[in-house]
């Protein structure tokens, strides 16, 4: 009983990382679209460089977090990978 709750955490957090890295990297490619659409404006250029950091900085922490839940779910013998989603 307690093992599957465990198991349907870590799938439900597989997905949430999943859909937080996508969120970043949306963010991240909107912060260089803006960078590069307005390379002669300087206020522009500065707000992009803001999206992209926070893009990149999303993207480290949810990868760390999908990293960090593979190795717990490792640890309580559940085989976790990258989800798949079917449409």
């Amino acid at each position: 009983m307690l093992q599957q709750v465990f198991y349907r955490i870590t799938v439900l957090s597989g997905y949430v990382a999943l859909f937080i890295i996508a969120i970043a990297l949306v963010v991240f490619l909107y912060g260089l679209v803006i960078y590069l659409t307005n390379s002669d404006s300087e206020e522009k250029r500065k707000e992009s460089l803001r999206y992209i950091a926070a893009g990149i900085i999303g993207l480290f922490v949810m990868v760390s977090f999908w990293g960090i839940v593979s190795m717990v779910s490792g640890t309580f013998g559940f085989s976790f990978g990258i989800p798949i989603i079917r449409l």
